[in-house]
């Protein structure tokens, strides 16, 4: 008995690997489908728990998919924010899922058109919106501030395939574990009695 469950283990265990490899794989693919450069990010300082604008004070780069929190609060005004844009190229038309975090605020705009709108004092939240888009070139822009609190932003996107990919992985990590598992049991299984 001990070596079929060994062997049954071992099995269960290249399956899961062989998944987990195969989401890696195509999640990659369907990131290829989506091309962007980094946000051009202007920072202002904030006059007012609801997000009005003060003077520019500085600027920077954010990668198309981030997550920001600063080093420390002196960094920055007491209350600060940004406005942000980036030119994505999509390879083919796709429904994309947009995910934008925030303590406070946050509005993103896809094509001129308002998706997300948070623009409010809260704690951080994430809010996302899926959206059909055409092959070709849009532009995106994305206003966040802090007033109290976390300080956190965040932006994500992936075409709507992506999250099946992801599931994929996941599923080859779950069934690898349990291969794992039953070749441990085959492992320590006492050998069965020998007919003489």
């Amino acid at each position: 008995m001990r070596k079929p469950v060994f062997v049954a283990g071992l099995a269960v265990i290249v399956v899961g690997v062989a998944l987990v490899l195969y989401g890696i794989q195509y999640a990659g693919s369907l990131d290829a489908l989506i091309q962007a450069g980094e946000w051009d990010v202007t920072w202002y300082s904030i006059q007012d728990e609801y997000g009005t604008w003060g003077e520019v004070i500085g600027s920077s780069r954010f990668p198309a998919n981030f997550y920001y929190r600063p080093i420390s609060y002196e960094d920055w005004f007491d209350h600060f924010g940004f406005r942000a844009k980036l030119t994505i190229n999509l390879l083919e038309d796709s429904t994309v899922i947009f995910k934008a975090g925030s303590d406070d605020g946050i509005i993103l705009s896809v094509d001129g058109s308002v998706v997300i709108s948070s623009w409010v004092t809260r704690g951080y939240a994430v809010d996302e919106y899926r959206m059909p888009l055409k092959a070709g070139t849009h532009e995106l822009e994305l206003w966040w501030y802090e007033w109290e609190g976390d300080q956190a932003a965040s932006f994500e996107m992936h075409v709507e395939e992506w999250e099946l990919a992801t599931g994929i992985q996941t599923a080859g990590g779950g069934i690898t574990f349990i291969g794992a598992v039953i070749t441990v049991v085959g492992l320590v299984l006492k050998p069965g009695a020998t007919s003489r």
